[in-house]
C-alpha cells in the first residue's frame, strides 16, 4: 500500500490524465462493444421475425391462388354444363352411340347432312383442351375439374379420337394435344396399383 502511495505521489499530471483517458477509452470500447453485441441481436431478431412474416405472407398467398382456382374450376364446370355443349353435339350427331369411337367416315358422311356438326364437335374439344391447358398452367384446380368432368371428357375423347387423328394428319400434328396428355394422365391413376411393401406381413 505504501509502495503504491509514492507510484502515484512520483506520478506527474500527465501520466495521471493519460491514465484517466485510457481507462474511459477502454470504459467506452467495452460499452461499445455491449451496445453493438446488443444491436446485432436485435437486427438477428427483426430478420427472424421478417423471414417468418414472409413465409406466413407466401402461405397466405398459396391459399388464396388454390382456392381461386378451385373457383375458377368450378365456375368452368358450371358454365360448360349451362351451355349444352354435349347436348348440341348429341344431337347432331343424330342417335349415334358416343361411348365408342366414331369411325371417320360416319363422321365425314354426317357433315354432308349437318352443316352445323362439325363446329359442335371442334366446340366441345376445344372446351376440353382449354380445361386441360388451365389445369397444367395453374388457372384451373385439377381435381375439382377431374372429379366433375373426368368421364365425360374421356368419353368424348374416345369417340372423336379417329375425328382427332384425321386433323392432326390434315391440319395440325399438335391438335388436342394437352387434352389427350391429360385425359391419359388419368387414365394411368386408375390402372396404378400401390407396390406392396416386401418387408413384413403379407
Amino acid at each position: 500500500m505504501k509502495h503504491y502511495s509514492e507510484l502515484i505521489r512520483n506520478m506527474n499530471n500527465f501520466e495521471i490524465i493519460s491514465i484517466v483517458i485510457a481507462s474511459l477509452a477502454l470504459f467506452l470500447t467495452i460499452g461499445g462493444l455491449y451496445y453493438a453485441g446488443n444491436q446485432i441481436r436485435l437486427t438477428r431478431e427483426q430478420l427472424t421475425n421478417a423471414i417468418k412474416l414472409i413465409e406466413l405472407t407466401k402461405e397466405i398467398h398459396q391459399g388464396n391462388h388454390d382456392w381461386n382456382r378451385r373457383i375458377a374450376a368450378q365456375d368452368a364446370i358450371v358454365a360448360f354444363r349451362n351451355q349444352n355443349k354435349t347436348k348440341e353435339l348429341r344431337d347432331a350427331l343424330g342417335g349415334i352411340d358416343i361411348n365408342d369411337a366414331i369411325p371417320l367416315k360416319t363422321i365425314i358422311k354426317k357433315f354432308g347432312t349437318n352443316s352445323e356438326l362439325k363446329g359442335y364437335i371442334h366446340s366441345v374439344l376445344n372446351t376440353f383442351e382449354g380445361y386441360s391447358r388451365g389445369i397444367l398452367q395453374g388457372i384451373y384446380d385439377e381435381e375439382v375439374i377431374k372429379k366433375g368432368l373426368k368421364g365425360t371428357m374421356i368419353r368424348y375423347f374416345n369417340c372423336f379420337r379417329p375425328y382427332i387423328i384425321h386433323i392432326r394428319e390434315t391440319r395440325n400434328p399438335l391438335l388436342y394435344n394437352e387434352f389427350e396428355g391429360m385425359i391419359n394422365r388419368w387414365k394411368t391413376e386408375e390402372t396404378k396399383v400401390d407396390s406392396r411393401s416386401q418387408i413384413g406381413n403379407s
